[in-house]
């Protein structure tokens, strides 16, 4: 039977860098470089990666050699999700004299990151036990994980410690828009975001986006309309967001305009050829409607509304036999989502059941959506980790996928 220890040897090898290499080197660091390299530790606490990534290429010509700079690089690429950059700086900070135990904490958060460590793992226990400087860093790595493999309570709990702690850092408001954002709570997710924005994100777009987007859902066109203004308009779901919110307000030739401008930018994009298809088609242009919504279905097959519209528009062209083959796709895509929604709601209700996950994984896997199926997979092993079905299938992926995790937002 596997100890704690031996599982924690195996998992850490799974990252591919190996501590023993730094056992025996001088292990020394540079406390000069401890105090240069402050802005970076700042950065990276106040979660500006820009402003982190630009200090540690500067540092790269001040402290080449300094083991300090390849573990906060190290640290800068797991915040960034970048696996097999985390790994050769990794590496080198082991073989510049980093303590073995500064690299195996930095390895252990990069698992919990990925959500390849339950919360009541032992290695997480530890680091809870003695955090350090790095409970922040910790912080962050446990929601991630729990995010991505859709431990929404665990979050919570850790995000309200996280407020407790930190209560001026913005972070956690923005995780719990996410959260509330999935569960489909557009006013709790509208303050969650108001609140990560009034209290200085530094990713601002981002926020204000998801604020705009939760705003538009709960139906408060026009207050979403004031924030989709305030973002970066080459940003193509702000533009998208914009484009719905004055068609909801009617305002049909403004929304014209903007899908007009979005699709000069972005014209292989096919949520805004379904939407501006969508538009024309309820604007009795079923010509330039057949042409986009045909090519939204065959940038996007799982586009439901898109083959629902084009079944329409192809009835309005006098080509029934087209239109029946949307439609029957729009029906299979419809009931699909239906059960997608059902077994996310058996998830959330019950958690620690790997039956469930396991569908979805089966569903998105199926459909091609090779990330959502692994995350599906990964939280199988959150709550049975020796799934055996889980297991199997993701090693079937692990010779053509690298592990690196998803961005939070995008495991809902």
């Amino acid at each position: 039977m596997a100890t704690p220890r031996s599982r924690r040897r195996f998992l850490l090898a799974a990252l591919g860098v190996v501590i023993g290499m730094a056992v025996g080197a001088t292990v020394s660091l540079n406390w000069s470089s401890y105090d240069a390299l402050t802005p970076i530790r700042d950065a990276l606490a106040v979660h500006d990666l820009p402003t982190a990534a630009r200090l540690l290429n500067d540092a790269a010509e001040t402290h080449p050699g300094s083991a300090e700079r390849a573990l906060l690089k190290a640290r800068y690429h797991r915040r960034m999700g970048q696996l097999r950059a985390f790994r050769q700086s990794l590496t080198l900070a082991a073989n510049l004299g980093s303590p073995p135990e500064a690299l195996e904490r930095e390895q252990i958060l990069m698992l919990a990151q990925q959500g390849q460590l339950s919360v009541s793992s032992a290695e997480v226990s530890e680091l809870l036990a003695a955090p350090g400087d790095d409970t922040l860093e910790i912080y962050q790595a446990v929601v991630r994980g729990c995010l991505t493999t859709m431990q929404l309570g665990e979050a919570e709990l850790f995000l309200d410690g996280w407020q407790s702690d930190y209560p001026d850092d913005p972070m956690p408001d923005y995780y719990l828009g996410l959260i509330d954002e999935h569960r489909r709570n557009w006013p709790a997710a509208a303050t969650a975001f108001a609140s990560a924005v009034e209290k200085g994100l530094i990713d601002q777009q981002q926020a204000r986006r998801h604020l705009a987007d939760a705003l538009r859902s709960d139906h408060h066109y026009r207050e979403a309309v004031t924030e989709y203004e305030r973002c970066d308009q080459d940003d193509v779901g702000v533009l998208r967001g914009l484009a719905g919110c004055y068609e909801s307000l009617r305002d049909l030739d403004a929304a014209t305009r903007v899908y007009a401008q979005l699709l000069a930018r972005f014209p292989e994009d096919p949520a805004a050829l379904s939407a501006a298809g969508r538009l024309a088609a309820r604007r009795g242009d079923h010509q330039t409607a057949a042409v986009q919504l045909a090519r939204a279905v065959e940038l996007n097959p799982s586009d439901m509304q898109a083959w629902h519209a084009l079944g329409w528009t192809q009835v309005a062209l006098g080509t029934p036999d087209v239109a029946q083959t949307a439609f029957r796709k729009a029906v299979r895509l419809s009931e699909q989502i239906q059960r997608t929604e059902h077994l996310r709601r058996r998830v959330e209700e019950q958690p620690a059941n790997p039956t469930f996950r396991l569908q979805l994984a089966d569903i998105f896997l199926a459909e091609g959506r090779i990330d959502d199926g692994l995350m599906w997979l990964r939280s199988v092993l959150q709550v049975d980790p020796d799934n055996a079905e889980a297991r199997q299938a993701l090693e079937a992926y692990s010779s053509t996928t690298e592990a690196a995790p998803a961005p939070p937002v995008t495991a809902f």
